[in-house]
């Protein structure tokens, strides 16, 4: 496995012609935005202390076995998808993972589930709304996405749902509906 450097790859575009692409491993990309920044701009930029810094990379560095887990905070942060990316790659470079001491994968219960989508035949899969307009989709898993509930309602199409569907405001919010039967 290549973890530094690039490599040329042979491919065909779609015209068939043969053209080669430079290709360059997640950590290389990681290493080249990383050697930006010395201790000195990432106390600028986040407040740490170079010594502190320092004390946090001897930590990971110290061969000790590492655990993580995110959620407030990171999780739920505005830029929690790079933020993720980030510590996940650095728990990568731990060498932790899947060992004793750090993040095990490990197998679950054996169980039948009783919502396996493989369990419904081909026949009725093809009933789930948005079936015939996104074959590959949702809808090939029995799932039915907001979209198509939503036109299921407001156009009756393509099934019969709408009726108890609307019943149920009626019964429940007789007012609203009204009001929505007016404007609909």
């Amino acid at each position: 496995m290549r973890l530094r450097g690039s490599i040329t790859v042979n491919c065909v575009d779609n015209q068939r012609n043969r053209i080669q692409i430079e290709c360059s491993p997640s950590f290389e990309l990681l290493a080249r935005g990383a050697a930006r920044y010395d201790a000195a701009r990432i106390k600028d930029i986040t407040g740490v202390d170079p010594d502190k810094l320092a004390a946090a990379t001897e930590l990971l560095q110290g061969g000790r076995r590492v655990a993580y887990y995110a959620w407030t905070g990171i999780g739920q942060h505005t830029n929690a998808t790079q933020m993720q990316r980030a510590v996940s790659s650095l728990y990568a470079l731990t060498g932790s993972f899947d060992r004793i001491g750090g993040n095990r994968v490990r197998r679950g219960p054996f169980y039948q589930g009783v919502n396996a989508w493989g369990k419904l035949s081909k026949e009725q899969l093809a009933k789930a709304l948005g079936a015939k307009e996104r074959p590959i989709g949702p809808p090939s898993m029995g799932w039915i996405t907001a979209r198509d509930t939503y036109r299921a309602i407001t156009e009756e199409a393509p099934t019969g749902f709408p009726g108890w569907w609307r019943s149920a405001l009626i019964v429940r919010f007789p007012r609203r509906t009204q009001k929505w039967r007016k404007t609909h």
